[in-house]
């Protein structure tokens, strides 16, 4: 017999217990054991990975797991459901509940590849591969086949870093004329590597421009802050320097400034000096001399160069590029950058979905890879990455719909693997 919980409050109350279970809630069903199971084998792999997840909440037999960002920078909120069926536990994502992962190590790596995904639409790589084409008709179409969540992390993702209105970064995308669409993606474009790869021949990979440490657009379009930089080859020196106003709540305003090296690694990998130096408690004329007088000393005697009248504006640009004999480690720029990493464990995730027999996440994963590529700096090893990935890449790109050769694309990727792990067991990042 199955008693409600109204029935339950009912009894209570006959009982004159109701004040001692003031918010009285029925407990969930007890945690299926296959449930219990497949979640603790996938949240041991995800340990692994780095990957935390945000919420558990188990009910009977199945599981809702929920994953979420915990910083600004890199934004995804999807969850996850662990059910069972006939053949015992399976996983499946919110964002194809079909499909489903009866692996718990194939359920991790495929939760580890969405977030890698996200984190790269979220930074804007992916819609700059897109954006950068500047074909207004094919950007329409391909903005047009995607749903309307897509649609909106791709425009939000160019429209927050530039700090204008998603309707505007749409009308640029779609106008086949659209010259603002070079200042706002091409300059700080990372990816040309996957078209060119359709056409079989490598073209040269870039590192991305850096953004800002702290300083925001809006603040820079405002006069309320600056940001500069330096480089120079000839003592391997390169430095960037921002500086900025902000008011406080109780109407006095501070002037903050800091600075550090600018690395390949970007300014957020590498140490940051000049909290200590903060002024608070100033009138807005006050801390706009003194930003105005630290803006004129960097591009006077310093000798820094204004990252607002440089392009690509509002970025710092490539730096050096460390070749052979070059500064302090052709080495570690070649081989370790944390994309490598990323590489691998997209690998991992394009390998299950060759074995769940799914073209579609196949290719998805495969563009995730060549976006990465992206990441590395111009390099042999970068230059083998590249024609190692691109039999599949062509591949599926002429029949996207299905997987012609999946014995040999498996092969094509693991082997792509081994050469990336070998060349991050060096690292030390």
């Amino acid at each position: 017999m199955t008693i409600s919980t109204r029935q339950i409050r009912e009894i209570l109350a006959a009982e004159g217990l109701v004040a001692a279970f003031p918010s009285f809630q029925v407990t969930p069903k007890p945690r299926s054991p296959e449930v219990n199971d497949f979640y603790q084998k996938a949240a041991r792999n995800w340990s692994r990975m780095g990957v935390v997840p945000w919420t558990v909440r188990f009910d009977g037999d199945k599981a809702e797991i929920r994953f979420k960002s915990r910083t600004a920078e890199a934004s995804y909120d999807f969850s996850a459901l662990i059910g069972t069926g006939d053949r015992g536990a399976f996983l499946t994502l919110s964002s194809n509940p079909r499909k489903e992962y009866a692996n718990p190590r194939q359920a991790a790596q495929a939760i580890n590849g969405r977030i890698i995904l996200e984190k790269e639409l979220a930074s804007g790589r992916i819609a700059a591969r897109y954006a950068a084409r500047n074909q207004g008709a094919a950007n329409a179409a391909y903005l047009g086949s995607l749903d309307d969540r897509m649609t909106n992390k791709i425009l939000t993702g160019i429209a927050k870093h530039y700090g204008v209105s998603t309707q505007a970064i749409y009308k640029e995308l779609i106008d086949r004329d659209a010259e603002a669409l070079y200042e706002y993606i091409t300059d700080g474009s990372r990816m040309r590597v996957y078209e060119d790869m359709k056409k079989g021949r490598y073209a040269s990979t870039r590192r991305v421009a850096h953004r800002p440490h702290f300083v925001t657009p809006k603040e820079l379009r405002d006069g309320h802050a600056f940001m500069t930089y330096k480089i120079d080859a000839g003592k391997n020196n390169s430095k960037f320097y921002e500086g900025k106003i902000t008011p406080a709540d109780d109407g006095s305003w501070s002037f903050l400034k800091r600075w550090g090296a600018l690395t390949d690694k970007g300014a957020r990998h590498s140490r940051v000096d000049g909290a200590k130096y903060d002024k608070h408690g100033l009138t807005e004329a006050q801390a706009q001399r003194m930003l105005d007088k630290e803006r004129k000393k960097r591009l006077g005697p310093r000798g820094y160069t204004d990252a607002m009248k440089s392009r690509p504006v509002g970025q710092y640009p490539v730096g050096l590029q460390r070749d052979v004999g070059f500064g302090w480690g052709t080495q570690e720029i070649t081989n370790c950058v944390p994309a490598l990493r990323n590489m691998s464990d997209l690998i991992v995730t394009a390998l299950a979905e060759v074995q769940q027999d799914d073209p579609g996440d196949l290719l998805r994963a495969l563009e995730g890879l060549a976006v990465l590529v992206g990441d590395l700096p111009t390099s042999s090893m970068a230059k083998e990455i590249a024609k190692k990935m691109r039999p599949p890449v062509q591949r599926m790109k002429k029949n996207p719909r299905f997987i012609s050769d999946p014995n040999r694309t498996t092969k094509e990727l693991m082997t792509l693997k081994r050469y990336i792990d070998r060349q991050t067991k060096e690292c030390n990042v």
